[in-house]
């Protein structure tokens, strides 16, 4: 086992032990998706804000939040459903971080990243999962999410032995797909 997987307590691998490990590679992927959306939404606000109807506003932009900071408990319900969809159990209170991707033309959709643990304790699997959701807003007041919608057919896993390079390669692969899955759905609703 390498050193940045210790045992934990379970005998299985500890994603929060020093070096380059599980948490560090979640976090080069949150980086990665995190980037893409950013410059994402920069190109749609400056080929479609300007198509805004008269009185209205287009409005892109993309954020993030990594573990333990004062918004990784957002999306709790976004991620559950998600997962059931998937059908796999989604572990938050291990791990759990995203990136999402805001986009407010006609309503309110969002794409949204969230790297958390699969099944009830940590067994040296992260997943991923990307999914799209609709928010009624009325001025500054924004409601509760609904028409939750996976945009994969399974979860990204990437597991402590798995090499980062491959891992990248592969997740950039499988994120893209998601994020063009994405951007067909909100481009249906308009």
């Amino acid at each position: 086992m390498p050193p940045c997987a210790t045992p934990s307590r379970s005998g299985g691998p500890n994603w929060r032990a020093n070096g380059t490990g599980p948490k560090e590679l979640a976090e080069g992927l949150q980086d990665s998706a995190t980037k893409k959306l950013e410059e994402l939404a920069d190109q749609l606000e400056s080929e479609l804000g300007l198509l805004a109807p008269p009185n209205d506003s287009f409005k892109f932009f993309a954020d993030q939040n990594r573990v333990g900071d004062d918004k990784s408990h957002w999306f709790r319900y976004q991620v559950i459903e998600a997962a059931k969809a998937l059908g796999y159990f989604a572990n938050m209170s291990s791990y759990h971080a995203w990136a999402r991707l805001v986009l407010v033309m006609a309503g309110r959709s969002e794409i949204l990243l969230s790297l958390h643990v699969l099944g009830q304790e940590y067994r040296g699997v992260l997943v991923g999962s990307v999914c799209i959701y609709e928010k009624d807003q009325q001025g500054d007041f924004v409601y509760p999410a609904s028409h939750v919608v996976a945009l994969t057919d399974e979860p990204f896993q990437v597991n402590y032995k798995e090499a980062k390079e491959t891992v990248a390669d592969r997740f950039a692969e499988w994120f893209d797909q998601a994020v063009i899955k994405g951007l067909a759905v909100v481009h249906k609703q308009l």
